[in-house]
């Protein structure tokens, strides 16, 4: 089992440059991490989504999930216990880190490259997951 940091951020500002093909916003902005995060506990050999979270708001754990679509896109399966200290819905983007932190996940998509590989998994799951610690934003 491999355990995984997932920090919150702030946005200094954002401005929605356009509208992509799949109808997601494509972004320009200024952030930064701090320190508090959410831990993912990440366990290959099994395959299910847990979720504590101490806040009462219901977070999906169906292909809606962040979590969930960011291990579609990899192409992997595994058992992700995830500990919540970022609030939900407090727009400090605790569902984009945990999908950045699957994201960075060992061997998965290579951190501050330009490649388009590495572009494909920035933007992949979520506008603010580039936003995330270990990847540049472009």
């Amino acid at each position: 089992m491999i355990e995984l940091l997932a920090h919150a951020k702030l946005t200094w500002n954002l401005e929605i440059t356009g509208v992509r093909d799949d109808g997601l916003h494509e972004l320009r902005s200024e952030m930064t991490t701090i320190a508090l995060h959410d831990v993912l506990f990440v366990d290959d050999t099994t395959d299910h989504l847990e979720i504590l979270n101490p806040f009462g708001t219901e977070i999906v754990s169906d292909e809606n999930n962040l979590i969930v679509r960011a291990l579609q896109l990899v192409g992997r399966r595994a058992g992700v216990r995830v500990e919540k200290s970022i609030p939900v819905g407090g727009g400090l983007g605790g569902g984009s880190a945990d999908a950045a932190a699957i994201l960075r996940w060992p061997g998965e998509c290579p951190m501050n490259s330009r490649s388009p590989s590495a572009a494909t998994c920035r933007s992949a799951s979520s506008a603010d997951a580039p936003s995330s610690k270990g990847w540049e934003n472009d």
